[in-house]
């Protein structure tokens, strides 16, 4: 009897740890799951178990969530390799903070309602206003050691500093610290005005604008152009441990908004770019 009830209980353990499953968040680049010899591209909320056997590109990252646990998983470049221990390799890309978020805005398809006009579900408003004040501050060092390059969309080579009118590019991501950051670019133009490079989902999440630590991902589904007027551009990176909108920061900017709050800690990182 007792025989049988040790080998009862590791047959239910077994049970319960094959059927532990992961709903995949985003995908940034090329992520792939592998099964029964077959390379299939990974999808927003497709669900994963721990046995699956994934792979993730050159420059791409994946984010899932473990709906049971409560947690995000932010992944970079793999070979492939069973997403158990893929996690476990990469245990410092887990994210407690709005798991619970996240999984709503999941269940409710608002992470793949992307666009620059999305009316989102959360807002941070304190946030958003600590970084504004971040950045209004010239004496502002960054927090996170990030970088970023723009990349021609024709040649795959490097921007250089100069760029025509009509010109397309997209960014690269690199973020050397070890936690996972979300991103955007903000953009003045030669004749002052300003915009959020990158757009954010109806859910507020940012998780396609999640980069994992210690990795460098592409955003090619979010290509650039460059437009009118001509002159130098600038851009700055803004890389936070917290999702944000920067939609809300450049309105604080227009209005010229006084506020006495904190500086939120956020990398940033600048380029400059001469349109002709």
């Amino acid at each position: 009897m007792k025989k049988n009830l040790i080998i009862a209980t590791l047959l239910f353990t077994c049970i319960c740890i094959h059927a532990q499953t992961y709903h995949v968040a985003s995908v940034n680049g090329n992520a792939y799951v592998l099964k029964n010899g077959e390379r299939t591209t990974l999808t927003p909320r497709e669900i994963l178990r721990t046995t699956d056997v994934i792979e993730i590109g050159k420059n791409s990252s994946l984010a899932v969530v473990d709906k049971k646990e409560s947690k995000l998983y932010s992944l970079k470049e793999t070979n492939a390799e069973q997403l158990s221990k893929v996690i476990k390799s990469q245990s410092k890309s887990a994210i407690n903070k709005f798991a619970g978020r996240f999984i709503e805005s999941l269940t409710r398809g608002d992470t793949e309602k992307i666009s620059y006009e999305a009316t989102v579900s959360y807002k941070d408003m304190a946030e958003d206003l600590r970084i504004y004040t971040a950045l209004k501050n010239a004496a502002t060092q960054s927090a996170y050691p990030v970088l970023f390059t723009m990349i021609e969309q024709s040649s795959g080579q490097t921007l250089k500093g100069e760029a025509a009118v009509g010109d397309l590019f997209f960014f690269r991501i690199t973020n050397k610290s070890a936690t996972p950051l979300y991103i955007n670019i903000l953009n003045i133009s030669s004749d002052g005005s300003m915009y959020d490079c990158l757009p954010i989902d109806v859910g507020g999440t940012m998780l396609h604008l999640l980069v994992p630590g210690y990795s460098t991902v592409d955003l090619k589904q979010y290509p650039m152009e460059f437009t009118e007027p001509k002159g130098e551009d600038s851009f700055t990176l803004i890389a936070h441990n917290k999702p944000f909108d920067l939609r809300n920061v450049i309105q604080y900017f227009r209005l010229n908004e006084n506020t006495s709050a904190n500086k939120a800690f956020i990398g940033t990182y600048k380029l400059s770019t001469i349109v002709k």
